[in-house]
């Protein structure tokens, strides 16, 4: 029995010492060849975070690379006293055909003239200018504004801003096709020339849409509001203003970048030909009022030719006329300045309409000038305050949309105009 206790403890121990050589012997292998066979490993790693690219929105340096017009020293001027009531010049007659009632703050003017549209509590209308006939309703909901509305250039959509939101109509079918949801409060909407694109300027941006997906195609961060802009024919450039300052800003819409600013005094109105080839500008002077202080007077109000170098993203502007533009007050020696410009489908005149720049039940004016050479045609007193302007008829006539002044749109009325040479 002892002798077995003895070969049992025998075999245990000698297991025991092949166990302790076999540790020793892997222990030692590990120490030799472990280090070089990590190192023939291939290493995983993973790359750093980058952060997400964002397009900067931010706009150009006020530094332009646009040529810069020299404009005379602003200085604050006295308003010289009222001015008598002018004869009409040139060789157009002028006679008011028609007045069509309305309850709108608000109206546009299809680019051939055949319709109107008009912006009323709780409704849009499009009108026949030439047989004041309803041709179209849209419902407006309750407590919502219309401030402002384009129709596209083949006059199948009209583009309305109520302020937050932007409405595309699709005036065939008479309904609302898109609603676009702009940065800011819509100031102005307008379509580019060949309707490929909705522009809204808002109170801190100009954005395009495209029509075809609805979808952005650039959006311009603005150094004032985007209340008044226009796009030259080839759907490239912006000539953007903020009514009552010196800058007018250009945007390359193909580019999604600014070129810079040109300099005048501060304007009031601005539009393009159709063909694109002429600027017109409405600029003013600071002047100083007996009863309001500081405002604006009426300026010069000219047409400039544009001449575009995109390789070096330049714009030249050549002065090739003076509007005929008197300067007037009204009531109590309240200065008139242009509001809006707008010219004729072939170009050859231009109309403006002008009103103080303030509160209070006033009368505006109405003018109409030949392109070529500046020279004024006619200048009419309106009955009221003019609150829009466009040529109807293919260029025959001009509505003008009247209002009082009042909070409400009490005696509002659109005068149908006919020229003839």
């Amino acid at each position: 029995m002892r002798t077995r206790s003895w070969w049992i403890i025998g075999i245990v121990g000698l297991i025991g010492a092949l166990c302790l050589c076999g540790g020793l012997g892997v222990g030692i292998a590990a120490y030799r060849f472990l280090p070089e066979m990590l190192t023939r490993l291939p290493q995983a790693t993973r790359p750093s975070p980058t952060p997400p690219q964002t397009r900067e929105r931010t706009p150009p340096p006020p530094t332009p690379t646009t040529e810069r017009i020299a404009t005379p020293e602003r200085t604050a001027t006295p308003l010289a006293s009222p001015t008598r009531a002018l004869e009409t010049p040139g060789s157009v007659r002028w006679r008011l055909r028609q007045e069509i009632p309305v309850e709108a703050f608000q109206m546009a003017v299809a680019p051939d003239g055949s319709r109107l549209a008009v912006g009323e509590s709780g409704q849009i209308r499009i009108l026949d200018p030439r047989t004041n006939r309803e041709l179209a309703r849209f419902p407006v909901e309750e407590g919502v504004e219309v401030n402002r509305m384009a129709f596209s250039p083949d006059g199948r959509w009209l583009v309305v801003s109520t302020g937050e939101t932007v409405e595309l109509l699709n005036l065939t079918a008479q309904t609302v096709d898109h609603v676009f949801f702009p940065t800011g409060q819509a100031r102005e909407v307008a379509f580019s020339p060949q309707g490929t694109l909705v522009l809204v300027g808002t109170e801190s941006h100009l954005i395009g849409y495209y029509l075809e997906s609805r979808r952005p195609a650039f959006e311009f961060e603005l150094y004032g509001p985007g209340d008044a802009f226009v796009m030259d024919a080839d759907e490239r450039l912006i000539f953007q203003i903020t009514r009552g300052e010196t800058d007018m800003e250009v945007w390359d819409a193909y580019a999604g970048e600014g070129w810079g600013s040109i300099a005048f005094e501060p304007i009031s109105a601005i539009a393009l030909s159709p063909d694109g080839q002429m600027l017109a500008v409405a600029e003013n002077q600071q002047a100083e009022h007996p009863t309001y202080g500081m405002v604006l007077a009426p300026g010069r109000a000219a047409l400039w030719r544009v001449e575009v170098n995109p390789d070096e993203r330049d714009v030249t502007l050549q002065l090739q006329a003076e509007l005929d533009f008197p300067q007037e007050t009204e009531g109590a020696d309240l200065p008139v300045i242009l509001q809006q410009l707008a010219f004729s489908p072939d170009g050859r005149w231009i109309a403006g309409i002008a009103d103080w720049m303030g509160e209070g039940d006033t009368r505006g004016r109405l003018y109409l000038w030949e392109t070529a050479t500046g020279r004024r045609l006619a200048r009419e007193i309106l009955p009221g305050r003019p609150l829009g302007l466009g040529f109807v008829e293919d260029g025959a006539g001009l509505a003008v949309l009247l209002g009082t002044g009042a909070p409400v749109p009490v005696d509002h009325r659109i005068q149908i105009w006919t020229t003839a040479p």
